[in-house]
C-alpha cells in the first residue's frame, strides 16, 4: 500500500512539473524571435597615456584582433606622445610586417557586420601613405574586398586634419566570420561592428516571467 502511494506521489510530482514546463516552455519559443541585433564598438582602451605596450592579441568582448601570419607582435598604445598618432584615446598598432586579423573566437564563430573604423599613419617618421587591402570572409570561403588610403601623420597636420579617419566599409560586409587589413605599419581605433546577437527586451522580460511563474506554480502545487 505505501509503495503504491508513493508511486502516485511521484506521478503527482511529474504531472505539476510537466505543467510547469509546458508553458515555460511555450514562453520560451516566443522568446526566441525575440533575439536583437546588437551594436559593438571596440575602442582599445586600459594602456595609460604616455605608455606602449607589445602583446600577441588583444581580445575583449569575444572578439579578437591578432597577427596570426608571423612572429610580429601588435603594439596597444595610450596616447599622449609625439612621434605617435593621437586622438585623445588609447588605439591599437601594427607594427611592420605585421598583419591585423580580427572576429568572435566563439565556436562555430559569430557572424557580424563590418560597418566602420579609425585608422592614421603608424610614427610621425614614416612619411609615406599606407594603403589598406580589407578583405572579410564570409561562409564557403567567399570574401568580399575594399581598398583606403590612409595618409602620413605629418601630412594630415599639415593640412590641419585630425591624425584619425574614419573609413566605412561598404553594404557586402555583412554576414562575416573574419576580417583581414593585410597591411602594416598603420593605427587602428573605434572599430563598430553590427548585426552581433543579442537578447532583446522583450526576450528579457519574458524569460523572467517564465521563471517567476514556474516558481510560483511550484509552491502553489507543492503538497
Amino acid at each position: 500500500m505505501r509503495k503504491s502511494l508513493n508511486h502516485r506521489s511521484l506521478v503527482a510530482a511529474w504531472q505539476r512539473e510537466h505543467l510547469v514546463l509546458t508553458p515555460a516552455l511555450a514562453l520560451f519559443c516566443l522568446v526566441a524571435p525575440c533575439w536583437g541585433q546588437g551594436t559593438m564598438s571596440f575602442r582599445f582602451e586600459g594602456q595609460p597615456r604616455g605608455t606602449t605596450f607589445t602583446l600577441m592579441e588583444y581580445a575583449q568582448s569575444g572578439m579578437s584582433f591578432r597577427n596570426p601570419y608571423g612572429p610580429q607582435p601588435l603594439v596597444l598604445s595610450g596616447g599622449g606622445m609625439n612621434e605617435r598618432p593621437e586622438n585623445g584615446t588609447g588605439y591599437l598598432q601594427v607594427t611592420t610586417g605585421a598583419k591585423l586579423v580580427f572576429g568572435f573566437y566563439t565556436f562555430p564563430g559569430t557572424p557580424f557586420s563590418f560597418v566602420s573604423f579609425d585608422a592614421a599613419g603608424y610614427l610621425t617618421n614614416f612619411t609615406s601613405s599606407v594603403a589598406l587591402h580589407v578583405i572579410g570572409y564570409k561562409g564557403m570561403n567567399v570574401a568580399v574586398t575594399n581598398d583606403f588610403t590612409v595618409n602620413s601623420i605629418l601630412d594630415r597636420r599639415a593640412n590641419q586634419l585630425a591624425d584619425f579617419e574614419t573609413f566605412y566599409l561598404d553594404s557586402r560586409f555583412v554576414d562575416l566570420y573574419r576580417v583581414e587589413i593585410l597591411s602594416d605599419r598603420f593605427s587602428i581605433d573605434n572599430v563598430l561592428v553590427s548585426g552581433v546577437p543579442e537578447p532583446s527586451a522583450c526576450a528579457l522580460v519574458l524569460l523572467g516571467a517564465a521563471c517567476a511563474f514556474g516558481r510560483s506554480w511550484i509552491r502553489i502545487r507543492r503538497p
